[in-house]
């Protein structure tokens, strides 16, 4: 499927991150990284890898 135009997708605007598979590291981390972010509150859900893509606007890393 081609884009048009300006292309990306409304919700593509605001994500990111993105949940990366075992399968998908090596190709991934050719040209995003990858970090590991806490799974959820529960206790014992460990932590998912996921590529960075961007950052909100007005956000620092402090």
């Amino acid at each position: 499927m081609l884009l048009s135009g300006d292309g990306t997708p409304a919700f593509c605007r605001t994500t990111y991150a993105l949940q990366l598979s075992f399968a998908e590291f090596v190709v991934a981390a050719r040209d995003y990284p990858i970090v590991f972010a806490s799974g959820g509150s529960a206790a014992g859900e460990g932590y998912v890898p996921v590529i960075v893509l961007g950052s909100p606007p007005a956000s620092t890393c402090s």
